[in-house]
């Protein structure tokens, strides 16, 4: 690539990310348990919980944001990571983060962490309830 062109770099850990081992952790937070999981479309599903979604940001005390202000299109997104529809769970993939590192580029946060690290900033915001 010429000198001063822009390039194009992996932004990852190297770490494999599976979602069923990160559950535990994630509702450990929230203090609920884990349950079975069940086969369903976020994106067709959560549109038609905002009423829910209300409660909860009453309820909490958090700031009056819609469902879609929080999350967006994030719902396609999800369906996606989590493999719904999927026969089986996707293959681990591991994505280099090496051309990254040889550009100087060389701190490194746990994923699973950084989810927690993130759940509490919204919480702190008061975006999301604790």
């Amino acid at each position: 690539m010429a000198r001063g062109s822009p390039e194009t770099y992996n932004v990852v850990n190297g770490d494999v990310l599976v979602w069923q081992d990160v559950w535990p952790d994630l509702a450990g937070h929230f203090g609920v348990d884990v349950d079975e999981p069940l086969s369903r479309s976020l994106a067709a599903e959560m549109p038609g919980e905002t009423g829910v979604w209300n409660e909860i940001v009453r309820d909490s005390g958090l700031r009056p944001l819609t469902m879609h202000e929080v999350i967006g299109g994030a719902w396609q997104f999800a369906d996606h990571a989590f493999a719904h529809g999927q026969p089986n769970p996707p293959d681990r993939i591991v994505t280099s983060p090496i051309k990254a590192r040889l550009a100087g580029f060389q701190d490194c946060y746990d994923t699973e962490d950084s989810i927690i690290y993130w759940l509490k900033r919204l919480q702190e915001k008061r975006i999301i309830p604790r």
